[in-house]
This record gives C-alpha cells, structure tokens and sequence, in this order.
C-alpha cells in the first residue's frame, strides 16, 4: 500500500527514458559532419575552425548527456528511498494497531 501515493512505477520508467536520452544524446556524431565541412577548404583558417569548434561542441553534448544520466541516476535513487520510507512508514503505522473507525452511521 502505497501511503505517500507516489507512482514509483512512473518514476522509474521516467529514469529509464532519462537513460535512453543521455544515450542517444551521448551517441550524437558531431566529428563525420565536421570533418567533411573542414576538408571543403584545406589549408584555410576555416579548417582549424571547424576543428575546434567540433571539439567544443562534441564535450558540450558529452555534458549533456552526463548531466542527463546523473538526474536518471536521482530519479532511480529517489524512487528507492521513497519505496524503502513507504514501507517504513507502513510498519511503523503498523505498530500501533490503529483502526479508523467506521464511517458515519
């Protein structure tokens, strides 16, 4: 019995999305596209441009998607310390023998 009435379910499918994102964030090919563009004008400056600036842009999405895995990874954490609180909560409740009453005759 779910006493906080949080969907642990939906919170770990909402970190298995969050997993796939950072994957395919994570798989982004920045260097092919680049590579072609700086080859277009060998020996120019664009050349080393593109070169940096892939290099720029390649850590970017690299960041991304670590930031992206490591709010996964709290979501998945949140999700089991609210299950392990809600069954605590449910065995301390439990202690009490506490019946509600009936409801209004």
């Amino acid at each position: 019995m779910a006493l906080l009435q949080v969907d642990i379910d939906r919170l770990n499918a909402l970190s298995t999305t969050a997993d796939d994102v950072a994957k395919q964030v994570d798989d982004i090919d920045v260097r092919t596209a680049a590579k072609q563009v700086a080859g277009a004008l060998p020996g120019t400056p664009i050349d080393s441009a593109c070169a940096l600036a892939t290099e720029y842009v390649e850590g970017a999405w690299l960041r991304v998607s670590w930031r992206v895995g490591q709010v996964s990874s709290a979501i998945r954490q949140t999700a089991a310390d609210l299950t392990a609180t809600d069954t605590s909560f449910a065995a301390r409740l439990d202690e009490f023998d506490f019946q509600t009453p009936p409801g209004p005759r």
